[in-house]
């Protein structure tokens, strides 16, 4: 008998060893990929992965988490079930996520962008506003200047009026001659190349730019943009074609026969009679002509800079002058003559350079080339006469 009891003792024994133990008949088996990782139900913390767990029954929210750093960690969730005597197992593959401090930490990061943004934003308006008013005060400032030179220009009619009559007088006789137009000092552009022998024909040139009050007096309006400089500045804002209708309305006038002067004449009357003179009248551009860098950008009363060897001021500087020759890139004879005054086609030579350019642009030399219907507040003329 005794020798039958340890054989089934031994059975019994592997039997209960192979069997679940009574705790997991019912409850919760956790297995994960991520060793270690927290185990919460609702919320409440139950142990690490892998592991079995005994909650009552009921709907549960599982979640599984592992810290990474302080922005990731690896997390698994999912809605469950437990029931009275049954065993619930999960096999959970853990996903890398951003931690809830992280998108706070972005959430708050967006937000003070958007806050700069508004600020910047309120910044931006409160500028234009100011610059804005600034811009009207400016305005209004230099309305009321020029209506003080507007109103003034009565109390210089007997002035201009005397200057009107003595317009004839306001002519230099230039004697003509032979000398070398062109770049003579081997620092011009492409088209004052190359010096060559130019010969003129006596004739007159203004000592000064048409000033805005002789423009006025015959054409019955001012087209510039500096008309608060005063009656005495050059006129501007003056196309070709409007100055050839100003000449022919001048002529009409007088019974006299003014016209421009061709670009030929033009160099060789700034050159004081074509001597080789980097400016207009010699080498101290400031003592000779308003230009860039001490023009104050506008333009200047004529005649108030230092005459050239000819007497003939401002031909350098003050506003470029038309000719009535057309521009060629290089020299081909046209300078010498006039093209047609009704002819809107090609360019215009204009010389002596404005207030606005650096000296080496208001070079005698130096020559520019305009459509004859365009204009600026750069561009003026002189008269000449046969």
């Amino acid at each position: 008998m005794r020798s039958y009891i340890l054989p089934i003792a031994m059975l019994l024994w592997l039997m209960l060893a192979q069997t679940e133990p009574a705790w997991a008949v019912s409850g919760l088996i956790v297995r994960c990929d991520v060793a270690g990782a927290a185990v919460h139900l609702n919320g409440s913390y139950q142990g690490t992965c892998p592991g079995k767990f005994t909650p009552s029954s009921g709907s549960y929210t599982l979640r599984i988490s592992k810290g990474i750093d302080t922005d990731t960690e690896w997390a698994y969730s999912q809605q469950i079930n437990l029931t009275d005597g049954e065993i619930t197992k999960v096999e959970a593959t853990l996903t890398k996520y951003y931690t809830e401090a992280h998108a706070q930490r972005q959430r708050a990061a967006e937000q003070a962008r958007r806050e700069a943004a508004a600020r910047a934003e309120q910044e931006r308006l409160a500028a234009e506003q100011n610059a804005e008013r600034e811009r009207q005060a400016q305005a209004k400032r230099e309305e009321a200047e020029k209506q003080a030179q507007i109103r003034a220009f009565p109390k210089e009619r007997a002035k201009r009026e005397r200057r009107a009559e003595q317009l004839s007088e306001e002519f230099a006789s230039i004697p003509g001659g032979c000398f070398q137009m062109g770049d003579r000092f081997g620092e011009g552009s492409d088209d004052e190349k190359p010096p060559h022998e130019v010969c003129v024909e006596d004739f007159r040139l203004g000592k000064y730019e048409v000033t805005q009050w002789q423009w006025q007096q015959v054409m019955g309006e001012n087209p510039s943009q500096y008309q608060y400089c005063g009656g005495d500045c050059p006129v501007e804002m003056v196309s070709f074609v409007q100055v050839q209708a100003f000449i022919a309305e001048l002529n009409r006038q007088t019974g006299r026969h003014y016209r421009l002067p061709t670009e030929a004449e033009w160099e060789y009357a700034c050159r004081s009679g074509g001597k080789d003179q980097r400016y207009c009248g010699g080498s101290d551009v400031d003592a000779l002509a308003w230009y860039g860098y001490n023009s104050g950008d506008k333009t200047h009363a004529v005649g108030g800079k230092a005459a050239n060897g000819l007497g003939l001021y401002d031909m350098t500087g003050n506003v470029d002058e038309w000719t009535c020759s057309e521009y060629e890139e290089k020299y081909a004879g046209g300078e010498k003559k006039c093209s047609g005054n009704n002819d809107t086609t090609g360019l215009r030579v204009a010389r002596g350079g404005s207030w606005i350019p650096v000296p080496a642009d208001v070079r005698s030399a130096g020559r520019s080339g305009f459509y004859p219907t365009g204009s600026s507040q750069a561009q003026g003329f002189r008269l000449a006469q046969d």
